[in-house]
């Protein structure tokens, strides 16, 4: 998917892509909803899962658009961020505990986003964009935590899909009639392998451990370089090498440490 908005982000908006990713998504979730017994229109917590769709939803704006002026790899790595913010995230808005362990795991990701961002007097644009990417895609994850202990979590992805996709179409209706054929093709191909991955991710995540399927993730960031030096001839620093590992492995380390706690 994020190959075609990279790619798409020259033909059409990066406001109709989005769209375009939520009606696809919204689509693959409906028959699930049919299927769900626990789905229920009425929610229990609706503030929670506002709170899921409001930061999800921009979240989703800012990485496709980070796709669209960054190099690939680069906006897939800000993205994985988000593990090493939840911990703290938790405990600022929900005063969850934090152990020894779960910090220090934040600390190895935090220490490698620094060696990423070189921390400075001088303000970066776009550097700012990829820690808010980070920051955002782990609020939606904290905000989806909390409602998914009241609601059922195809009720919570339902409201998420529809709403995002009613108000990005209100911001992108008089665009849908000037769309050149190229724009329409990427918009679909973005849209498809959007839900080719809600697919696939639902089916992991129902198999497999959530440790084990976030590790999988990852490996889209050393393909996204490869990719993105081959289409586009995207270089990267050995200092962003260094420290994605530092926030791979603090990422797997707190997923790891979340699912121990899940079992116990």
């Amino acid at each position: 998917m994020s190959v075609f908005v990279k790619e798409g982000s020259s033909y059409a908006s990066i406001s109709v892509l989005l769209l375009s990713h939520f009606v696809f998504s919204l689509m693959f979730i409906l028959p699930a909803c049919i299927v769900d017994k626990s789905f229920r229109f009425k929610l229990k917590s609706p503030s929670l899962t506002i709170g899921r769709i409001v930061f999800g939803g921009f979240s989703m704006l800012v990485f496709f658009y980070n796709l669209s002026v960054m190099p690939l790899a680069t906006a897939l790595l800000f993205l994985n961020t988000s593990p090493i913010f939840i911990p703290l995230l938790l405990y600022a808005l929900f005063r969850k505990a934090i152990n020894l362990k779960m910090l220090y795991s934040a600390s190895i990701g935090l220490f490698g986003l620094a060696l990423i961002l070189h921390p400075n007097l001088e303000f970066n644009y776009y550097l700012f964009l990829g820690v808010l990417n980070g920051m955002l895609s782990a609020m939606a994850f904290v905000f989806l935590r909390q409602a998914s202990q009241k609601d059922s979590a195809t009720s919570i992805v339902f409201y998420y899909f529809v709403i995002c996709s009613l108000v990005t179409l209100c911001f992108t209706a008089h665009e849908l009639t000037t769309m050149t054929e190229k724009a329409l093709w990427y918009s679909i191909a973005v849209g498809f392998t959007a839900a080719v991955f809600q697919y696939s991710l639902t089916k992991a995540m129902r198999y497999m451990p959530s440790n084990i399927v976030a590790a999988i993730l990852f490996i889209e960031v050393p393909f996204a370089a490869i990719i993105g030096w081959w289409l586009w001839g995207e270089k990267l620093g050995l200092d962003f090498l260094i420290g994605a590992c530092f926030i791979l492995i603090g990422s797997l380390l707190i997923y790891n440490l979340s699912s121990k706690q899940k079992l116990n």
